[in-house]
């Protein structure tokens, strides 16, 4: 089914012009992306309508489609990615993308859509939302569960770790939200789901994983985790990162803990030896 899958929406994505997401230039916003041997070069000059790469895309090749030699066709320098890559449908930007290339005209009024949602064709007094956000204009995040352990809203000033964890089947949304001109440093203390397949290319579920998004465009998916690990670091893009835990087992859980940093997000486009980095 997923082959099928696979070759519908390839067949779609050559039908309406969209660009093989590997070839976007658009990528360099939050990947860093090595060819193998013999593989196409990328051509950074494709269109993308300044959409930011979507980890959560159809339109792509797969993480683990392989060449001849057995060699993964590309290998992800942002590691948390790998978990992320290859959906089995349309991502929120392709449909954002697909919008702007084929729909842009139907809305007359420009409206006003919070955290990279845009306008919607059937209907456009209200915005399309990416799945963490609700609201006529996507300005909201979506709804707290009372059982919860973590706020839905963390506003950080100084640079004193502040812990945030839960557990058990539920699903919860937080926004951490740093001082402006600052941004966020992230530290994965424990991170741990159960599991049925122990498949290294298995893909994170969205009902059973912890997702961050922590670059400043909401619209694309984060980096995702539903393995067991601990003590990984990053810092986010801007000074709000947004988080989503979906436990599926009482034993699904994460602890996480955030400060204010003063580190800038820095990105190099391309290098000689076939590097986009972030």
């Amino acid at each position: 089914m997923n082959f099928l899958w696979g070759n519908i929406t390839h067949t779609y994505k050559k039908t309406f012009d969209v660009s093989n997401d590997i070839n976007e230039p658009s990528i360099k916003g939050k990947y860093g992306i090595k060819l193998a041997p013999n593989t196409d070069s990328i051509d950074i000059k494709k269109r993308s309508n300044d959409k930011d790469y979507d980890s959560d895309t159809k339109l792509r090749i797969s993480k683990i489609m392989e060449d001849l030699n057995s060699l993964n066709l590309f290998t992800l320098l942002e590691g948390k990615y790998y978990d992320s890559v290859e959906n089995d449908s349309l991502g929120f930007t392709d449909f954002k993308l697909i919008n702007a290339y084929y729909c842009h005209k139907i809305c007359k009024t420009k409206l006003e859509c919070k955290n990279s949602g845009y306008a919607d064709p059937r209907d456009c007094s209200k915005c399309k939302c990416p799945t963490f956000y609700e609201g006529t204009y996507c300005e909201d995040l979506k709804k707290f569960n009372e059982n919860c352990t973590a706020p839905h809203t963390l506003n950080i000033t100084n640079d004193t770790f502040i812990k945030l964890d839960d557990q058990g089947k539920k699903t919860c949304y937080t926004s951490i939200k740093a001082p402006e001109g600052k941004t966020v440093e992230i530290v994965l203390k424990q991170v741990s789901f159960k599991t049925l397949n122990e498949d290294e290319n298995i893909r994170c579920l969205s009902n059973q994983s912890l997702e961050v998004r922590y670059y400043k465009d909401k619209g694309p998916m984060g980096a995702l985790f539903c393995r067991t690990l601990s003590d990984r670091y990053f810092n986010s893009h801007g000074n709000i990162v947004d988080v989503r835990f979906s436990g599926a087992y009482s034993a699904d859980t994460y602890s996480m803990e955030v400060r204010v940093s003063n580190k800038t997000y820095e990105k190099t486009v391309c290098d000689k030896q076939g590097f986009i980095k972030i």
